[in-house]
């Protein structure tokens, strides 16, 4: 089970990465957290190995919207915060077409991993 408060902690550590004068709530950035954690639990249950790339890629952005909002702006945020999770930096490659090459599985492997000890970065 992910603990939202490590994520929550762990967006707090990326926020002020960012903007080392930001003045961000320890709680504003837990709830951060459980946004993530919710889209991310999405991600477990509608990706699987029978979709195409391009119904990965939709449904990636389709989970965005639902946690994040439909603003692309703000949608940045969420493969901004996904990227960060996963591989330390704010962006990477188009999603429908990593997850294919790397395999389903795989790719749930190393967020489930990236979600139990979200520290491995930073």
């Amino acid at each position: 089970m992910v603990c939202p408060n490590s994520i929550g902690a762990f967006l707090f550590v990326k926020i002020n990465m960012d903007d080392p004068n930001a003045d961000i709530p320890v709680d504003e950035a837990i709830s951060l957290g459980n946004r993530l954690i919710k889209a991310c639990d999405e991600i477990f249950t509608l990706i699987n190995d029978e979709m195409t790339e391009e119904e990965i890629q939709y449904e990636m952005y389709e989970i965005g919207k639902r946690h994040y909002g439909i603003d692309k702006k703000i949608l940045r945020e969420w493969f901004r915060d996904l990227y960060l999770l996963l591989y330390g930096q704010q962006s990477g490659p188009r999603w429908g077409t990593w997850i294919s090459m790397f395999g389903v599985e795989n790719f749930k492997n190393l967020l489930r991993d990236r979600l139990e000890k979200p520290f491995y970065f930073i």
